[in-house]
């Protein structure tokens, strides 16, 4: 094995963005040197954050960034504020009152925020999305602003002022309704949180009993709400986020006006959100809307922040492996005569757990000839890893994306870049300079070895899997645990041999939701 640790700490950011061939700022959290590879001890060397992230912070704790996007100035500038305050806060008698006091600030003035906050949503036909979206431990105001309008800037940061200040609340204030357009400004994360799936990734969690509540508590009391904003509405847990071509001196000024008489300290913080081990086995749903069956294999691991070289370097490994794990299997499964078959590779992270699947679309009676050969080829891998020709393919495709990294920032969308740096300061990863990515990334390539991506395809596949399937409403549910029971066989064959001893199943978790 490489004396390389192979954990896997990062997650959708990495594979995703090669796939795409988009590689975004906040991607740019490398740090991999040839000492990294040559000597051990492993350094801890800290990351330097990319100076082109402007950060200030006013004296009552409120914190804002700013990325001079002056490689795109025609673009709308992107604006983002986060609020470290999610449903989370809310207890038992509390559910809602985070809904109710962005209503109640909407309505302020006879709706005039309402009136303004359509003049900078930027949902869009392809791409339609609310404005204030409340999750677990955020809420996120999203907003987008022509460029060269300075008056339009200023007047979207006094909205985001307002709508978090502290406002007059009355019971005839919160007892008016939204209309129905007014309403969709305003959403929950996740959308759906009696999918059947997410409510088995809760399971057992600090998040259960704590969706998001998208409606105000039949009874109200105006203390108890103000009270509520007092302890959770403080400017030391707001953070806003600019990307675009602005004046900054400009934007400081509005900035300080808007939210420097913000008063409060958080006196505790927020709770965590964490989730729990996903648990390995079979899952099964029947879905509305699905025009074929979806078959997923996840992958679940803990993840931790990334601040040093170590880190960065097992992340790096594993990150390579996992896409040379999908390109043999799109390989192997690629047919021109099934055009209807769809595969993809996904990672994600969320609340301390990192998520990966291989996902394969295609039709019921197909699922399991097509999931025989991804185990084989999967045990291929593990046993043997990828080949000399493949290795040496795979590195030069990675050279060709590197030697294109600054035409493909310039083509990055600005709200992928503050959503992006969003997403990473959320999950504690250190952002890097473009240039400081591209030397690092070219040490990083000249010196990986075979041995040491086929460790981690090795590392990746050891670890337990869990197979759900998801087929269109109405059809006969398929037998999904022989595929399981397949799959074990050739990945963990110990496991067999223990159960064998034992007397248990295969299939540790098997759920059947409707």
């Amino acid at each position: 094995m490489s004396k390389v640790v192979l954990t896997d700490k990062i997650g959708a950011f990495f594979l995703k963005m090669l796939k795409q061939k988009a590689t975004y700022r906040f991607f740019f959290t490398v740090v991999v040197s040839l000492l990294a590879f040559i000597s051990a001890p492993l350094s801890a060397k800290p990351l330097n954050a990319d100076p082109a992230w402007q950060t200030q912070k006013l004296e009552n704790g409120f914190s804002w960034q700013l990325l001079q996007a002056t490689h795109r100035p025609s673009d709308p500038i992107e604006i983002r504020f986060v609020l470290n305050t999610g449903s989370l806060t809310e207890t038992l008698t509390e559910k809602g009152f985070l809904f109710s006091l962005f209503k109640a600030a909407l309505l302020q003035e006879n709706g005039l925020p309402l009136i303004q906050l359509n003049q900078f949503n930027a949902s869009t036909q392809d791409n339609p999305q609310p404005v204030i979206t409340i999750g677990h431990d955020a809420t996120i105001i999203t907003l987008r602003v022509p460029n060269n309008q300075p008056e339009a800037l200023k007047s979207a940061i006094g909205l985001l002022g307002g709508l978090v200040k502290e406002n007059s609340l009355s019971t005839e204030l919160l007892n008016k309704s939204l209309d129905e357009n007014a309403a969709l400004l305003i959403a929950a994360k996740p959308q759906n949180s009696q999918d059947g799936f997410w409510l088995n990734r809760i399971k057992n969690s600090s998040l259960v009993g704590f969706d998001p509540v998208l409606a105000q508590p039949a009874v109200i009391e105006l203390d108890k709400l103000d009270e509520y904003y007092q302890k959770w509405f403080t400017p030391d847990a707001m953070h806003l986020y600019i990307v675009g071509k602005v004046d900054a001196r400009i934007l400081a000024d509005t900035i300080n006006k808007s939210f420097g008489e913000l008063t409060g300290t958080r006196l505790k913080p927020a709770p965590a959100a964490i989730l729990q081990p996903l648990e390995s086995g079979t899952m099964i749903f029947s879905q509305a809307g699905l025009e074929q069956a979806v078959l997923t294999l996840y992958w679940d691991a803990s993840w931790n922040s990334v601040s040093a070289s170590k880190d960065l370097e097992k992340s790096w490994l594993l990150e390579l492996a996992r896409e040379a794990i999908f390109t043999r299997i799109n390989q192997k499964l690629s047919s021109k005569s099934n055009d209807k078959q769809k595969l993809s590779f996904e990672c994600s992270v969320l609340f301390q757990r990192q998520l990966c699947g291989l996902n394969l679309s295609n039709s019921t009676s197909n699922l399991a000839p097509q999931f025989t050969k991804i185990s084989a080829e999967l045990h291929s891998l593990k046993e043997t890893g990828i080949k000399e020709d493949e290795f040496k393919a795979f590195i030069e495709l990675k050279n060709q994306e590197l030697a294109n990294l600054f035409a493909t920032y310039a083509h990055t969308d600005l709200s992928k870049l503050i959503d992006n740096r969003i997403h990473s300061q959320q999950n504690g990863i250190v952002d890097i300079s473009l240039e400081q990515y591209q030397q690092l990334r070219q040490n990083f390539l000249s010196t990986l070895t075979l041995d040491e991506i086929n460790d981690a395809i090795e590392a990746f596949l050891s670890r337990p899997a869990t197979l759900v399937i998801r087929q269109p409403s109405g059809e006969i549910e398929i037998d999904v645990e022989p595929m399981y029971q397949k799959y074990i066989e050739l990945i963990h064959p110990s496991k067999i041999s223990e159960q064998i001893t034992t007397g248990e199943s295969s299939v540790e978790n098997k759920v059947d939701i409707q």
